[in-house]
Order: structure tokens, then C-alpha cells, then sequence
């Protein structure tokens, strides 16, 4: 008895002439919205994950990390005045080597 063939998607999809990359209408849509919520279930990680102090690192993109920006004196765009702006939180981003090598 012979094994299964195993078929990935790209070979399904060049066995049909189409460009790779593409993939059945009722299949586009499922994947962009898996893509959609990972993508914003990642972004809601980090950013509980700085609101909390941490430090978050991806491996070969960069890191998030918390920052603070002091109270400083500035100009007001409108008028040229002097104002005091407050302080502030902030989020640093340092970038990996992957990143960086582009």
C-alpha cells in the first residue's frame, strides 16, 4: 500500500495555473481575517505588556519597552508663546538585527 500524497496549498493552487500567493475567493477572506485578529490580538499583548512596565521582545525584530519623556518648556505652534508641557509615557522601539540588516 502506497502512502497519501501529501498536498500543500501552493502545489493545489499551481496545479490550478493560478499565480502563486493566491488562493480560492472563499478561502481570501478567512484568511485575511485570521490574519486581522492575530495581528491585533499581538498588538493588544504588547500593549498590556508596556502598561504594565514590561519589556517585550521579538526575537529577530526588536523590542517595546516603556520610556518617559520629563516635563519640558516649549513653544506654542498657534501664538510662538512659551507653554509648559507636561510628561509624558512613552513606548521605545530598538529594532533586532533582522531589522537593522535591511
Amino acid at each position: 500500500m502506497e502512502p497519501a500524497e501529501t498536498v500543500v496549498v501552493p502545489q493545489q493552487v499551481a496545479a490550478r495555473g493560478e499565480p502563486p500567493g493566491t488562493l480560492p475567493p472563499n478561502l481570501r477572506w478567512r484568511v485575511s481575517q485570521v490574519m486581522a485578529e492575530t495581528i491585533d490580538a499581538v498588538i493588544d499583548t504588547i500593549a498590556a505588556a508596556i502598561t504594565k512596565g514590561d519589556t517585550v521582545k521579538l526575537v529577530g525584530f526588536g523590542s517595546f519597552s516603556p520610556g518617559s519623556r520629563a516635563a519640558r518648556v516649549g513653544p506654542n505652534p498657534a501664538t510662538g508663546a512659551e507653554i509648559q508641557i507636561p510628561a509624558a509615557k512613552t513606548v521605545k522601539f530598538t529594532a533586532g538585527k533582522a531589522v537593522n540588516s535591511v
